[in-house]
């Protein structure tokens, strides 16, 4: 089973029909043809009885939804419907609210609201996955500041790590950035303990990396400057967009913001580059994803 190539580039929300989103996500699934998860065999026969069509296995019979395995998987929303949510994701720098996203493709708040999260979850996933390489900066810092200054940790601090990572072969100019909350129990009130940078650079950086400065100290001469003022605008870009997060999704919400320092300035490429993510990302149920026991995010990134 082969298919002809379709561009995201000529994607328009308002003209594109759940036929020709069918087509694009196949492709993007299978790009070299059908391939059985089961036996891998690259014929099958198409069955239409659903809303979605099934993909028959014309050695083993096995049958292959298309959003099997995809972020898609158990949604009843039309594929419409979730590429205009991420392409009107991907076209903003400062980020889409629930509400905003309900009006634009006309679901009700909670699908706008599950469907952004499980979006964040996959830039998340994705992050998580790359290991920061080359030059590295690590300066811890604090998200939110209560209204007065004190030793003792208030609510609204969440300490953090802040890295960028620089190509040291110069290929790649812009720096790439992570910020990744500390959990509870590498805190000594508003200190973290040596145990947590430890096991930052072990799921974080690349262990080959030779190149790296770490500043912990809150008044380090020698500390980064740039890694805290982004910390700073990440803070200020969500109090615009979405009046503030508490700490049970705030990851999501510092890996989103990343996601969108790292990415191009053509909304097309990260409309590709998103679609792909959510293509290969795992489904993830409502339930997981509002899984209060300590935090869901920091289970998922540390």
């Amino acid at each position: 089973m082969q298919h002809s190539t379709l561009s995201l580039e000529d994607f328009q929300p308002e003209a594109v029909s759940e036929e020709t989103c069918i087509k694009i996500l196949l492709q993007l699934k299978w790009p070299e043809g059908f391939r059985c998860c089961r036996c891998s065999h690259h014929l099958a026969s198409m069955i239409r009885t659903r809303r979605l069509p099934l993909y028959q296995c014309l050695r083993c019979g096995y049958q292959a939804s298309l959003t099997q395995g995809t972020l898609f998987e158990g949604s009843r929303t039309p594929l419409q419907k979730w590429f205009a949510a991420i392409y009107f994701f991907s076209r903003s720098n400062r980020g889409t609210s629930a509400a905003e996203l309900s009006r634009l493709i006309k679901v009700t708040y909670k699908t706008a609201w599950l469907i952004l999260h499980k979006i964040r979850h996959a830039i998340s996933e994705a992050d998580h996955k790359k290991l920061l390489s080359g030059i590295i900066r690590v300066n811890a810092a604090v998200h939110g500041k209560p209204d007065q200054s004190s030793i003792i940790r208030h609510h609204r601090e969440q300490p953090l790590f802040v890295a960028s990572a620089e190509d040291t072969l110069g290929c790649n100019p812009a720096p790439y950035f992570k910020m990744k909350l500390i959990p509870d129990h590498y805190l000594n009130e508003k200190t973290s303990l040596p145990t947590a940078i430890y096991d930052f650079r072990t799921n974080h950086i690349d262990s080959h990396v030779e190149h790296i400065q770490i500043v912990t100290r809150k008044y380090d001469s020698h500390r980064f400057k740039n890694l805290l003022t982004s910390v700073a605008q990440a803070g200020r870009w969500l109090t615009a967009t979405y009046h503030g997060i508490g700490r049970k999704y705030l990851q999501f919400y510092l890996d989103e913001y990343c996601f969108r320092m790292n990415c191009s300035d053509n909304i097309y490429v990260i409309f590709k580059h998103l679609t792909s993510m959510c293509v290969s990302n795992k489904p993830i149920t409502y339930r997981k994803l509002i899984y209060s026991n300590e935090d869901l995010s920091l289970a998922i990134q540390w």
